[in-house]
């Protein structure tokens, strides 16, 4: 019999609800967290990942995966897709985005792009390379930021 079948699922829901976590339930139950795993898909508990594909249309390198402009972009897509952003962490991807915005630009990205030279300001804005802003003379709501922007403001969420 699977260690997993152990586990009642009544007992498990419940102490879900109350917010254990993945490693707490398999402490409580005395089964491994791969168990803990099946459990929750079993319970149809496992939500399905988000793609940020439409906020975040490049494929980003690894060591720029963690950069300002990668999270401020998954939290607005975050909060589009309805799902809760704390609301510091919206306000300031919204604010860095409509500041980029309202200087007429845009973001864009190149993952071989070089950390650029102090000396030659091109628009770089990420130090550590990869992300730029590019001119934008179109309506802002139709650039990658404007659209982001608008998305927010049509759910009622946007910069403080």
């Amino acid at each position: 019999m699977a260690t997993y079948n152990r586990i009642d699922r009544d007992e498990f829901r419940q102490r879900v609800k109350e917010g254990m976590t993945v490693k707490e339930l398999a402490q409580h139950f005395n089964v491994s967290i791969s168990a803990i795993a099946k459990v929750k898909k079993e319970l149809g508990m496992v939500r399905a990942l988000r793609s940020h594909k439409e906020a975040l249309p490049w494929t980003v390198a690894r060591e720029h995966d963690k950069l300002a402009p990668v999270l401020y972009l998954r939290d607005m897509s975050t909060a589009i897709a309805g799902d809760p952003v704390p609301p510091y962490r919206l306000n300031t991807a919204a604010r860095w985005a409509r500041r980029i915005v309202e200087a007429g630009r845009d973001i864009a990205y190149d993952r071989e792009r070089p950390i650029p030279d102090p000396e030659t300001p091109d628009g770089q804005f990420c130090p550590d390379g990869g992300f730029y802003t590019v001119e934008w003379t179109g309506r802002p709501e139709d650039g990658h930021l404007g659209g982001l922007l608008a998305r927010l403001a049509a759910r009622g969420l946007g910069p403080k």
